[in-house]
């Protein structure tokens, strides 16, 4: 299916199959609905035909490949997430930086194509009366296919391009740089961004460094600060370039912000650009730490968890099961721990297929 190319990036809503293609916008719902880490292939095929992912310069894109794509996101915004409140860091012990990077550490281990692995640290030949010291602080390794490594090139090479008007960004007492591309081996292609601290020159954090250095352990490579300015710093490189194509621009007099005509950048728009009138708010679960996309701005945290959301939605497709082969709506509820009514209203946003000769509703229920 051809790409159609419109002023807003469109995709396929459902009750298409096999008929002409019903393009509706980008919604909300669309969008809860495909950042689940358990979407079905069905559904990302039928959202996002052809080359209308990636984009119609890019190429038509496997469902494989889209959700590698969705998998960075996940993990990039998850971490993000995370890092909220970070900057208080400073005033505290260092135990507790270095609590929150090994968490955030723990938390990627989840993403499959996402390796991160500690820096060496500050060089051992390092002449302290000529050099400012500088550390390495992270490699993370992005697996990506060969059309994901089509539409990240052009990203990268902006980012290089944009990076050099500007210089390096501070993080605590740190001067934060990196070193991002593209490269392949044996494996395929895979995005490596390696994460640098520079101690910062300025005199004012000279007393404060002395203290605070004098408090961290003999052993210490890297300590509690810079490995969170270090994983700061990566998720803002990572979300930069896949943002980069969407820049502020004027046309036709009008001040407006195109997305390059692919569905990934709005992905990544609706997770760093929410609207004030956005019907969902995004963030980290306190139980798990996996990214959690909720309906509620005063509701947040464990209610809202992916993880949460995907039992859930697993209990009411087994409730549908059930009940669609005979079995009474209470029985499947209590088998299943979940309430026939919220089973039902799971499976309405789903976009469930209901029969209409069942009745999926509890007499207590319906009440």
């Amino acid at each position: 299916m051809d790409y159609i190319p419109t002023d807003e990036n469109y995709v396929v809503g459902p009750g298409v199959v096999g008929g002409a293609p019903n393009w509706i916008p980008f919604s909300d719902g669309i969008f809860q609905e495909c950042m689940s880490p358990d979407v079905p292939d069905e559904i990302l095929e039928r959202r996002f035909p052809g080359p209308t992912f990636f984009g119609r310069f890019v190429g038509y894109s496997s469902v494989g490949e889209m959700k590698t794509a969705l998998e960075v996101l996940r993990a990039t915004r998850n971490c993000h997430a995370m890092l909220e409140g970070g900057a208080r860091l400073i005033e505290r012990n260092d135990c507790e930086a270095v609590a929150l990077a090994e968490a955030i550490e723990q938390s990627l281990s989840a993403a499959r194509c996402v390796k991160l692995t500690r820096g060496e640290g500050y060089p051992d030949d390092l002449d302290l009366e000529d050099s400012i010291p500088r550390c390495h602080i992270y490699r993370c390794e992005i697996r990506i296919s060969e059309i994901y490594a089509r539409w990240l090139r052009p990203r990268v090479d902006a980012y290089h391009n944009a990076a050099s008007m500007f210089q390096a960004e501070p993080t605590y007492y740190l001067m934060m740089t990196n070193n991002t591309r593209l490269s392949e081996d044996k494996n395929g292609g895979v995005l490596l961004v390696d994460v640098y601290g520079t101690m910062s020159l300025l005199s004012d954090w000279g007393q404060w460094l002395d203290s605070y250095e004098a408090g961290l352990p003999d052993e210490s490579v890297l300590s509690g600060l810079e490995l969170v300015a270090g994983l700061l710093h990566l998720f803002d490189t990572l979300a930069t370039i896949h943002l980069i194509t969407a820049i502020p621009v004027v046309s036709h007099g009008a001040f407006v912000r195109t997305t390059a005509g692919d569905s990934l950048t709005d992905f990544w728009l609706k997770c760093y650009d929410i609207a004030t009138d956005s019907g969902y708010v995004i963030g980290t679960c306190e139980v798990c730490h996996q990214l959690f996309v909720g309906m509620s701005k005063n509701k947040r945290g464990h209610e809202a968890c992916l993880n949460r959301q995907r039992v859930k939605r697993s209990r009411a497709r087994k409730f549908a099961e059930r009940v669609e082969g005979g079995m009474s709506p209470n029985l499947a509820a209590r088998e299943l721990s979940i309430s026939a009514r919220t089973a039902i209203e799971a499976l309405t946003d789903m976009g469930y297929t209901f029969n209409p000769c069942v009745d999926y509703a509890s007499a207590s229920d319906a009440d």
